[in-house]
């Protein structure tokens, strides 16, 4: 009897699953039907309605932003009340703004609340006033609008602002556009992801419609949002999803989603995650990343569905990836993320996936609308169009057929930031020592990847704590003593970097040609030997980084952070420095020629043996450079700052040093033949042995300088100070010397007879016994 009961008990436990999962279905089938005409549910799936209904928890909503905490996805400081009872105020308030924005990230259960609240409302026997739910990823969105009876009576639900293919390329205009459609409704939710705005302060708060009626003193004119984040799950609301998906007699798998979610935090906020725990729960391998989430759950819906749709798992594989780039490449023109049947087909045919009767032949689930399987991640909605069961599979599969394609065949497309973090995570994985799935080849090819606004340093402290691993605190990122990730010898050509976080990051030898890494935090990090050329760092703080041997030719380098940088023997010719800070940046041996460094801040910069020639250094502060050797020959150092600057044997003939400020600059054995030197502050300047021939140097202060062996011929002195000046030695034959200041100048009598009679002058009134002026032999 008790072996009996021990077979039994199996066989009850699976019907009940069975007969539980039934009830569901039919439930939800029928709860469809009735939506589809009354709150606009024809927009979505059968499969969309099922996955957005089934074991639903509803979440809790706050005011403030909850990835504004400093661990990110943690449940906020702020105050949390449920999300539906936050609802029912906003809707039900007479007073006050009728425009609420839902922000929330990825996954968070933006579009399961739309279609929950919506179900909840308009099931109850007298639903308080009508809903329709409409989705922006829809290309007949505003015909639905305008179709809508009675709209002063309507709550209009807008869901996933971020999908609309116009706000992609102008959401602010977008929105203005949507706002003057939908002004004359009830109330207006619009839901949207958090990351989709760059900042908090793009975010929209004035809606554009005018506040009709009286208003109080200080009220604006201006109707604004509402704004509602929703918060990440809590314990118990996680709690009570595992209870709810694995009942007491399937405990097991219930305790090993527990140990999975303990391990993967994303999963606690994100829902839709959640609901895809199952697949998690039968694999052993450890989780590193929401990309290797993503891509077990890819790889069992893949197993599942091949030989049903497809040959071969790869080919299905191959064929989400080019639905994926289809939808993205073409959603400005259909004006919604989503692919009609017409246009599938061909791609169908091509990855042999059967096609019957217009539909995606699966061969197991009968119903028209259901397709690729029990819970599919590509769905067909009530016009024939194809879209993937979350925007997350969409982009997922994007990034895979975007890193799969040759670097000159890839797209430049601007990558959400859920993208941005899926292709960090697969970077992470490929690179991570000890990595039971690591991939064969390390990821190098990075060509037109966006990762524009990262921060990477932090997103890799969080792959790295999500390892077990531990860190120092406040250690720089990408060192790989610390965990062997590192960017060497990698290709970004056309990356866009632009505002991202990659302090300390490791690019040795790497391809960063046209990057657009404007903005960007590479603090710290080594790009030795890069090739930078032609790329966008304006603007980024690159203090401590090390460029030696780097190519930065024709580089835009427009008010970049250089300070203490090592730059010695780098490739700057004609780039663009103006206003960039290289204080105390070592630049020996480096190739600056034609370069524009007008206004750049060098002082104390280290540009021995420098090729500087050509370039436009005027306004430049090069106070205390070293500039030994250094080659500044047709350089415009015009208004130029060289106090105290070191200048031996350097090069500067034809330069321009108009008003140059040179005072106690040493310039022993410089070459300044023909340069141009007017009205320059030489004050105490070491120009013993310098090469001034032809120079012009009217008007310039010389007190004080020691000109000793300067060889002077034919420059042009006239107007000049050279009070105090010690010119023993020097040759000053051919030289313009009038009005010129010699008193207490150290002259031969050979020179000073010759500047007398160039109409040189002294401050003595007695010309012949000359007190003021010390005769050298």
């Amino acid at each position: 009897m008790y072996g009996l009961a021990i077979a039994v008990i199996p066989i009850l436990m699976g019907f009940a699953s069975w007969a539980r999962m039934t009830l569901h279905h039919l439930h939800g089938v029928m709860r469809y039907q009735r939506l589809k005409k009354r709150v606009g549910a024809e927009r979505y799936t059968l499969e969309d309605f099922e996955n957005a209904t089934h074991i639903y928890i509803p979440p809790d909503a706050q005011e403030s932003d909850p990835s504004a905490v400093e661990e990110e996805m943690a449940e906020s400081a702020g105050v949390r009340t449920p999300l539906f009872q936050h609802m029912d105020q906003i809707l039900n308030k007479e007073t006050g703004s009728r425009f609420t924005l839902l922000l929330a990230d990825s996954g968070m259960g933006k579009s399961a609340f739309m279609l929950n609240y919506a179900a909840r409302n308009m099931l109850r026997l007298f639903p308080p006033f009508p809903i329709m739910v409409l989705p922006f990823n829809y290309a007949r969105l505003f015909e639905d609008i305008d179709a809508v009876q009675k709209p002063s009576d309507t709550v209009l639900l807008l869901d996933a602002f971020d999908e609309d293919a116009t706000a992609y390329e102008d959401h602010q205009s977008r929105l203005g556009e949507v706002m003057e459609r939908v002004q004359g409704f009830r109330h207006v939710v619009i839901t949207c992801r958090s990351h989709f705005f760059t900042s908090d302060r793009e975010i929209p708060d004035e809606t554009g419609v005018t506040r009709l009626g009286v208003r109080k003193a200080g009220v604006s004119a201006i109707l604004r949002f509402n704004r509602l984040y929703i918060s990440p799950f809590t314990e118990s609301q996680v709690e009570a999803f595992l209870r709810r998906r694995y009942p007491f007699w399937r405990r097991q798998e219930r305790n090993a989603a527990r140990r999975i979610i303990k391990k993967a935090p994303d999963l606690t906020a994100r829902p839709m995650l959640l609901s895809h725990v199952e697949k998690l729960v039968r694999s052993q391998e450890p989780l590193r990343s929401l990309a290797q989430i993503y891509a077990r759950m890819v790889d069992a819906w893949l197993v599942r569905e091949a030989g049903y749709i497809a040959p071969d798992k790869e080919g299905l594989r191959r064929f989400s990836h080019a639905v994926a780039m289809d939808i993205m490449l073409n959603r400005a023109r259909r004006k919604q993320e989503r692919i009609p049947f017409a246009e599938i087909e061909p791609l169908a045919e091509r990855w042999n996936i059967r096609v019957q009767g217009g539909v995606l032949e699966q061969g197991r689930v009968l119903e028209q609308g259901r397709v690729l399987g029990a819970r599919p991640l590509l769905n067909r909605d009530a016009h024939g169009n194809y879209k993937f069961a979350h925007r997350s599979f969409l982009e997922f599969f994007f990034l895979e057929a975007f890193l799969a394609l040759p670097p000159s065949e890839r797209p430049v497309i601007a990558w959400s930031e859920l993208t941005k973090t899926f292709f960090l995570g697969m970077l992470y994985d490929s690179n991570a020592v000890g990595s039971r799935n690591r991939t064969k080849e390390r990821m190098t090819q990075f060509q037109c990847v966006d990762l524009s606004g990262m921060d990477i340093a932090r997103e890799t402290l969080k792959y790295v704590a999500g390892t077990g691993r531990s860190l120092r605190k406040n250690t720089l990122m990408f060192n790989d003593h610390l965990w062997a990730v590192t960017l060497t010898d990698t290709n970004w050509e056309s990356a866009n970097l632009q505002n991202a976080q990659l302090i300390g990051a490791h690019f040795l030898a790497s391809n960063l040609q046209n990057a657009d890494l404007q903005g960007s935090d590479l603090t710290g990090a080594n790009l030795s030997g890069a090739n930078l050329a032609g790329a966008d760092l304006s603007g980024a703080h690159l203090s401590g980084a090390k460029l030696s041997g780097a190519n930065l030719i024709e580089a835009n380098l427009i008010e970049a952070k250089l300070y203490v940088a090592k730059l010695s023997k780098a490739k700057l010719s004609e780039a663009k420095l103006l206003r960039a800070d290289l204080s105390e940046a070592n630049l020996s041996g480096a190739n600056l020629s034609e370069a524009n460094l007008s206004k750049a801040y060098l002082s104390g910069a280290n540009l021995s043996e420098a090729d500087l020639s050509g370039a436009d250094l005027s306004g430049a502060d090069l106070s205390g450079a070293n500039l030994s050797e250094a080659d500044l020959s047709g350089a415009d150092l015009f208004g130029v700052g060289l106090t105290g600057a070191k200048l031996l044997r350097a090069n500067l003939s034809e330069a321009y040093l108009s008003g140059a400020y040179l005072s106690g600059a040493k310039l022993s054995a410089a070459k300044l033949s023909g340069a141009k030197l007017l009205r320059a502050d030489l004050s105490g300047a070491d120009l013993s042995g310098a090469d001034l021939s032809e120079a012009d140097l009217s008007g310039a202060d010389l007190s004080g300088a020691d000109l000793s062996g300067a060889d002077l011929s034919g420059a042009d002195l006239s107007g000049a100070d050279l009070s105090e000046a010690d010119l023993t030695k020097a040759n000053l034959s051919g030289a313009l010397l009038r009005a010129t200041n010699i008193t207490s100048a150290k002259l031969s009598p050979e020179n000073l007879k010759y500047a007398l009679q160039a109409g040189a002058i002294t401050t003595d009134s007695d010309q012949s016994n000359l007190p003021m002026t010390e005769l050298t032999e």
